[in-house]
């Protein structure tokens, strides 16, 4: 099956921005950093959930969750899971160290790992 493509129109007026890697950055919200590492915590806790094939049920009750919150993670919404939650459930998942590199001015760079 041949795949569609549609060129765009050089007349149009349009305006590619490239990301800076932070998408909460890009769209202006505030706590940007602290949205992207807990969305990157909340990913890594639905990797090892799904490749240890358990069910949301199963997943809940070995996290100290509830169903819905396990839900809520794999889902991506986040609001009301701090990222010591998510650091804890990730653990508790085998997450033998979690490790946040901090860059700080100067070129140096400070690596918290717990």
């Amino acid at each position: 099956m041949a795949t569609k493509t549609k060129k765009i129109d050089p007349a149009d007026d349009l305006d590619a921005v490239e990301s800076s890697g932070n998408v909460f950055a890009d769209l202006g919200l505030p706590d940007a950093d602290e949205l992207m590492l807990k969305a990157k915590l909340a990913t890594a806790v639905a990797d090892l959930v799904r490749e240890k094939g358990w069910s949301q049920r199963k997943a809940a009750g070995l996290l100290g969750l509830t169903q819905p919150e396990v839900c809520a993670i794999l889902n991506g919404k986040l609001r009301g899971f701090s990222l010591a939650r998510l650091i804890r459930s990730l653990k508790a998942l085998g997450a033998g160290k979690v490790t946040v590199h901090i860059e700080l001015e100067g070129n140096r760079e400070l690596v918290v790992a717990v």
